[in-house]
């Protein structure tokens, strides 16, 4: 069985039933469409995480959000392990996270399961700008999911007078998620077990303040060994023998699911961690406001 690290069995309660579900396997998460994965369905509220992540990588008005929240779609629950868009599928629905963590994976014919992006409260999962496009990776939930469609929002990006920023806010949107995938790749590509969980950590810390929901350098990671592993490329013994390292240097601390970056400049000088350059977003620094490594910084 997977554990996550603070050492609670890889299982989650369903408040609404009582019922106890596992944490499925590569193998059985593929074999879960969006539609057996999702739980329910429901109108989504005004005012929520994913927006605010939203709004941080442009100066929209207060107007602009209240029309913007006014164009929030369906909400849905997936559970953990469960299928969203399956590799090869038309990206036609992005979603915004609202609670719980997604990924985006490539799954090699004998099961091994590689982990390209991790999508956290206040990402937006599966967009793309290009005609007709295809998901070139499968998305699924690591954990239960909470999801709201942004569909409206990002079909009005380019035909409406009353958001001006926002067609600049899902540029970001790309750009940071172009920045995180190389990050990915230089992180399992050329740095080591230690050096991977000491990047990997910071980049969770700096999104998760991003969106509103981190501060004092500690987060929640709802996340099993098995998913950091296939995230950082190691087995699920080097991920607990690097987490063990990492706490007996006094660098972090894991309670249940919390973690808390003790260190956190000596983390980042182990990790080589570097935020994206404030030159790299432009909706801030166009108009004169914060850059994006000041506001994740926070």
């Amino acid at each position: 069985m997977q554990r996550p690290l603070g050492g609670e069995m890889g299982r989650e309660s369903d408040s609404r039933s009582g019922k106890t579900a596992n944490m499925l396997s590569p193998e059985r998460m593929r074999g879960h469409s969006a539609a057996g994965g999702a739980l329910q369905s429901r109108k989504a509220p005004v005012s929520f995480v994913p927006f605010a992540g939203l709004a941080a990588l442009a100066p929209f008005s207060d107007e602009e959000k209240n029309y913007l929240s006014g164009l929030l779609g369906r909400i849905e629950h997936f559970r953990a392990g469960s299928q969203i868009v399956s590799e090869g599928a038309p990206l036609g629905h992005p979603r915004f996270v609202i609670a719980g963590w997604g990924c985006r994976t490539r799954t090699l014919s004998d099961g091994r399961r590689q982990i390209l992006a991790f999508y956290l409260p206040g990402d937006l999962v599966g967009y793309s700008a290009r005609p007709n496009a295809v998901a070139l990776g499968a998305y699924g939930a690591l954990t239960r999911l909470e999801t709201a469609s942004a569909a409206d929002i990002v079909g009005s990006a380019h035909q409406s007078a009353r958001a001006p920023h926002l067609v600049a806010a899902l540029e970001n949107v790309r750009t940071l998620e172009e920045y995180y995938l190389l990050a990915q790749i230089a992180r399992i590509g050329r740095q080591t077990a230690y050096e991977r969980f000491a990047n990997l950590m910071l980049e969770f810390y700096s999104r998760l303040s991003r969106a509103g929901i981190a501060g004092d350098y500690r987060f929640h990671m709802p996340l099993t060994q098995e998913a950091l592993g296939d995230g950082l490329g190691l087995s699920i013994v080097h991920v607990n023998r690097t987490v063990q390292q990492l706490k007996r240097e006094g660098l972090i601390s894991i309670a249940g699911s919390v973690v808390t970056l003790l260190k956190p400049d000596v983390l980042a000088a182990i990790g080589d961690y570097r935020e994206p350059d404030a030159g790299l977003i432009a909706g801030r620094n166009a108009e004169g406001g914060e850059g994006a490594g000041a506001l994740m910084a926070r």
